[in-house]
């Protein structure tokens, strides 16, 4: 499951940049889900493999990471499989609730409200059981994927959203894995003077 915290998470070693690769950045403007995606892909490894808590990773990149998993998921494999993917995480909705009214997107805000007062009367047997899966009232939102803008634009915003934070860094492709892997290793075992180590 994408973007999951541990529960061994820990901050050993403050994270106050984002990091992506110097060409996503530079072809936003024509791929901007590309860019969206790598975000995504920074906080998971981040979570992952530096396992850093949510609180721990710049708040705007948790959110953009949220929201672009709930929409890409959305528009190519379903609500099914968005729900099936994720457990259905509170955690995780309560930052796809936060990002999509951060950047206005009201149709995916709404959609998202009647998903979840679906899933609140679904009792957890029914759940485990996955008897909702085939809930004709989950058939009529997955057929409201019809945003009112069409998908491009709502990549374009986030993207547009996303070059504009100050916390964001650029490295060369070929840097790419070896800066962020050094990144996840340091915060899971910081030298002893690290910065935010506990005694």
């Amino acid at each position: 499951m994408y973007l999951m915290e541990y529960p061994d998470a820990r901050i050993n070693v403050p994270l106050d940049e984002v990091f992506v690769r110097t060409e996503e950045i530079d072809d936003y403007e024509t791929d901007p889900q590309f860019l969206a995606e790598r975000v995504r892909e920074f906080v998971d490894r981040m979570l992952t493999s530096g396992r850093y808590p949510r609180s721990g990773i710049p708040r705007d990149a948790v959110l953009a990471a949220a929201v672009y998993d709930f929409i890409s998921t959305f528009e190519h494999d379903g609500l099914h499989t968005f729900i099936d993917s994720t457990g259905w995480d509170e955690v995780l909705n309560a930052d796809i609730r936060e990002g999509l009214r951060r950047l206005g997107f009201d149709g995916f805000s709404a959609i998202f409200a009647d998903l979840e007062a679906f899933m609140a009367r679904i009792d957890p047997q029914s759940f485990e059981d996955g008897d909702w899966w085939e809930d004709p009232v989950l058939e009529a939102l997955d057929a409201r994927f019809s945003p009112f803008h069409p998908i491009q634009w709502y990549y374009d915003q986030l993207a547009a959203w996303i070059v504009g934070w100050p916390c964001l860094r650029s490295v060369p492709a070929a840097e790419y894995q070896a800066t962020i892997n050094a990144i996840a290793k340091k915060n899971l075992d910081p030298p002893p003077d690290a910065p935010g180590l506990s005694a």
